[in-house]
């Protein structure tokens, strides 16, 4: 199904389906944009392991999806206007609970995390490897942290954990969680090159600040997983790997151990939080890819 061009970019859009066995019919903040019979008869059915998607593999949302609402029942007109925009969108649902605030505006590539510091100040991490150092009033001090010429950042891929260690304030350490593009890339090109597409190796490092709070050196890493995270131990760096390709970090029957494979350029690594106990806790995906796994 597609419509007409029907939302308006960078504000809150509603938007509701209905099927009542007969008329398919999509509502934009309320209004009709599009409706068919052509579906009369059919029954909606889950295909595979998943009930319910939003957007494709080639085709995702790029934007915020808020207050996902599922019934049982195709709602008549008055009610999507009546309930959901009424009930689901209206500002006036969180008058009193809640203040929307900027805390930050502007000088960032892909954001992914935050941590508030003691003293007031915030560092904003990026998925291209790189960490932001803002003042209370939200103005970008300094850069914090850049490894960006070491981190691949192809699709999903990149420095997608990041965490300040609970005795931050005297040790100054930081940690993150990237794909890592090694020395033997750099000359390379495409697949084999920087932020290419080609078979990589991740890591998991502990960086130190400097005693002022305001800069990490990139030569203070040091690699808490993945020290064998290494050139030599990637596949097929000039490429994906196919099903019977050396993979990276060894095969089942051999593993390198303190590697972590980042063959696909999906299903890397992941977060990063420390626990309640003090220990660091890290979650990383498979290596593969998304359509073969």
């Amino acid at each position: 199904i597609i419509t007409d061009p029907r939302l308006t970019l960078d504000e809150w859009n509603h938007v509701a389906v209905t099927f009542d066995g007969v008329s398919f019919i999509v509502y934009v903040n309320g209004e009709v944009v599009f409706a068919t019979e052509e579906f009369a008869d059919r029954t909606p059915v889950a295909r595979g392991e998943y009930d319910l998607s939003i957007g494709y593999i080639d085709n995702y949302f790029e934007g915020n999806i808020d207050e996902v609402r599922i019934y049982n029942r195709a709602l008549a007109a008055n009610e999507i206007v009546n309930e959901l925009i009424d009930g689901a969108i209206s500002t006036n649902l969180l008058t009193g609970k809640f203040v929307r605030e900027t805390a930050v505006s502007g000088g960032l590539i892909l954001p992914n995390g935050f941590v508030m510091l003691s003293d007031g100040k915030m560092l904003v991490s990026e998925k291209i490897g790189r960490i932001q150092l803002f003042e209370p009033d939200g103005v970008i001090r300094s850069t914090f942290l850049d490894i960006t010429d070491i981190v691949n950042e192809s699709n999903d891929r990149g420095m997608l954990g990041f965490v300040v260690d609970p005795n931050y304030d005297v040790n100054r350490h930081i940690y993150v969680a990237y794909t890592y593009d090694p020395p033997e890339v750099q000359n390379g090109s495409g697949y084999a090159g920087p932020n290419g597409l080609g078979a990589r190796v991740s890591r998991i490092s502990r960086f130190t600040a400097n005693q002022n709070g305001t800069f990490v050196d990139p030569a203070s890493e040091f690699v808490l997983i993945g020290k064998n995270s290494t050139y030599a131990n990637i596949g097929t760096p000039d490429k994906k790997p196919g099903l019977t390709e050396p993979h990276s970090c060894g095969e089942l029957d051999a593993p390198v151990q303190d590697c972590i494979p980042a063959d696909e350029d999906s299903h890397t690594i992941g977060d990063l939080e420390f626990g309640l106990d003090g220990m660091l806790y890290c979650s990383t995906g498979d290596g593969g890819s998304y359509g073969r796994v």
